[in-house]
């Protein structure tokens, strides 16, 4: 039996400032991702327990907070449900790779 494989390409019209505030929304994405991750796997390297969702919320909250990190004030300010997605899924992500 053959398996059909698909793909399909969109593009979003967007205006310069659309394209810039979803730049932003990406690249905050990606930061909080990255940091979140690294946090956890030093952990587990030290033989600490995993940073689960409320531990993480809490340090995002901090992070946000940082004069050096206000851009994540501003790109995640209308997206919360998207960094707390994230932060859920570094949590399943990492306990995965540590059961492997």
């Amino acid at each position: 039996m053959f398996k059909v494989q698909k793909a399909y390409k969109y593009q979003l019209k967007t205006n310069g400032d659309i394209e810039g505030q979803l730049t932003r929304i990406c690249g905050s994405s990606r930061f909080l991702w990255n940091k979140s991750l690294a946090l956890n796997l030093d952990r587990l390297e030290k033989g600490q327990s995993l940073l689960w969702y409320n531990e993480l919320a809490f340090w995002l909250t901090l992070w946000k907070s940082l004069t050096s990190m206000v851009f994540l004030r501003s790109a995640l300010h209308r997206f919360c449900s998207r960094s707390s997605w994230i932060l859920k899924e570094v949590s399943r992500t990492v306990l995965i790779k540590d059961s492997l």
